[in-house]
C-alpha cells in the first residue's frame, strides 16, 4: 500500500515554513502499521498543483495533502480538488453551522469557508475555521487538512485516523522499541545489528547518532521477535542504556540516592545547568553551576591557582580538575562536573585545535577523574553541546554503575 504525504505552499518551498506537518502525519501513520512511501511539496499554483495531485493519486492509495484550504486568495487547494475529481463546489449548511457555534453569523469567511466540493465528506474542524475535505473515489483516499499545525492535528488524530483504521486499516501493527545508548558509536553498534539481523531480518533498525549518545529505533510486526533484539541490547551493553534522557536520568538516581550536584562551567558556559533545570523538581538535588568563563573567575570564584593556568592553559586535565576541587570547596555538592575548552571559532592551536575539552567529574573526598574530548571540523554550537552530553553521560555511568570516568 502506498500512502503518499503533501505538503502544498510556496512558504514550504521557499524555506519560509518548515514541513512539522509531514513530520507529524507520518510519524503516527507509521506507528499505527501504514508505511508513508514518499513525501512531496508542491506549489500553490491551480494549473500544477491540479496536476501533480493527478500524478500522485494514480500511484497512491491513501493521500493526505496539508494547506491551501483558507479563504485568503493563495488558498487554492479546494479549487484544484474540483478540477481533479470534476466537483464543483457548493455552500455545505452543516459545516456553515458548526463554524456559526463557535465563530458567529457575522463571521466574513464564513461563506468562503462553508463552500466545497461536492463529492468531498467534511471533516468539522475544532479550532479553526477551514474544515478537511475527505474524497473517497475508486482505489485512492483523498485528505485534505488546514495547514495550521494545530488544526491538522486535531483533525488528524481524532478524525482521519479513525477513519483510517474502518476503512483501509493496515494487515497488522508496526511495533516499535527505543534504545538510548550514551558514549558508543555507530562502529561499535553497527556489527551488533547487521549480526542480529541475518539471524532474524523481521526487525528493522534504524540508528539515530546524536552526539555523545546514540538512539537506535527497532521495529517489527513480530512482538517476540522484537523484545528479543531488543534484549540483545540490553545485554551487550548494559552500562551505556539510559532511559528517556541523560538529564531525566541522572535526576532520578540523585532523588532517589539524596545526591547533591554542582557544576562549573566554562566553555559549555551555563549549558550543562539549563538542560539540568528544565525538568521540574531538579531544586531537590541540582545545587547550581558556577559559570567561570574568564581565567580571572575561575582564581576569584573557584580558588583555581594563577600557576596552574600559567603552567599548564585554562584547557587542560589539571586546570579542570582545580576546578572541580575549588567547587567541593565552594559548594556542599557530593557530586560534580568541571568543563573546560576551546568551541571555537577561534582560539584554538596546533597543541590545542578548536573542539579541545576537557572535562572532570568526582564525588567529594574522592579522586579527581578528567578527561579530554576532541570535537573535530564542528561548530561551537556542536562542540558545546558534544562536551555537554560527554560529562552528563560519564556522571551518569559513575552514579548507576560506579564506572569510573572516562
Amino acid at each position: 500500500m502506498f500512502v503518499e504525504v503533501v505538503a502544498i505552499g510556496d512558504e514550504i518551498l521557499s524555506g519560509n515554513t518548515v514541513n512539522t506537518n509531514a513530520a507529524f502525519i507520518s510519524h503516527h501513520l507509521t506507528r499505527h502499521g501504514w508505511k508513508v512511501t514518499r513525501h512531496t511539496c508542491l506549489s500553490d499554483t491551480k494549473e500544477t498543483l491540479a496536476k501533480e495531485l493527478k500524478i500522485i493519486i494514480d500511484r497512491a492509495h491513501i493521500v493526505i495533502m496539508t494547506g491551501g484550504l483558507g479563504p485568503t486568495e493563495d488558498d487554492i487547494t479546494r479549487n484544484a480538488l474540483e478540477t481533479l475529481f470534476q466537483s464543483p463546489s457548493a455552500y455545505n449548511g452543516k459545516v456553515a453551522q458548526e463554524i456559526e457555534k463557535r465563530f458567529g453569523k457575522e463571521l466574513s469567511s464564513l461563506n468562503n469557508v462553508a463552500t466545497i466540493p461536492c463529492k468531498a465528506t467534511p471533516l468539522i474542524n475544532p479550532i479553526g475555521t477551514a474544515p478537511g475535505l475527505l474524497f473517497h473515489e475508486q482505489n485512492c483516499i483523498v485528505i485534505a487538512l488546514p495547514g495550521v499545525p494545530q488544526e491538522m492535528q486535531a483533525l488528524f488524530i481524532d478524525q482521519v485516523l479513525p477513519y483510517l483504521h474502518k476503512t483501509i486499516p493496515p494487515k497488522s501493527p508496526l511495533l516499535y522499541a527505543y534504545r538510548n545508548l550514551c558514549l558508543l558509536t555507530e562502529d561499535a553498534v553497527d556489527p551488533l545489528i547487521r549480526t542480529w539481523k541475518q539471524k532474524d531480518p523481521s526487525v528493522s533498525v534504524g540508528i539515530y547518532p546524536h552526539y555523545g549518545f546514540l538512539q537506535l529505533s527497532l521495529s517489527s510486526r513480530n512482538q517476540n521477535a522484537l523484545d528479543a533484539f531488543a534484549a540483545h541490547i540490553d545485554t551487550t551493553f548494559p552500562t551505556h542504556l539510559f532511559q528517556n534522557s541523560l538529564e531525566q536520568a541522572i535526576h532520578n538516581i540523585c532523588i532517589d540516592k539524596k545526591h547533591s550536584l554542582a557544576l562549573a562551567e566554562s566553555c559549555t558556559g551555563g549549558e550543562i545547568a539549563a538542560s539540568l533545570i528544565k525538568i521540574p523538581g531538579s531544586s531537590a538535588y541540582f545545587l547550581g553551576s558556577l559559570v567561570v568563563y574568564s581565567n580571572i573567575l575561575k582564581e576569584k570564584l573557584i580558588d583555581v591557582p594563577s600557576l596552574t593556568i600559567a603552567h599548564h592553559g585554562a584547557v587542560s586535565a589539571e586546570t579542570a580538575c582545580a576546578m572541580l576541587e575549588g567547587l567541593f570547596t565552594k559548594t556542599p555538592a557530593d557530586y560534580g562536573i568541571a568543563v573546560t575548552g576551546i568551541a571555537g571559532p577561534d582560539g584554538g592551536s596546533k597543541e590545542k585545535p578548536v573542539g579541545t575539552v576537557w572535562i572532570a567529574i568526582g564525588k567529594r573526598g574522592a579522586p579527581c577523574h578528567t578527561g579530554k574530548i576532541l570535537v573535530k571540523g564542528a561548530t561551537r554550537e556542536k562542540v558545546i553541546l558534544y562536551a555537554k552530553n560527554s560529562a552528563l553521560a560519564h556522571l551518569y555511568r559513575l552514579l548507576r554503575y560506579n564506572i569510573t570516568p572516562f
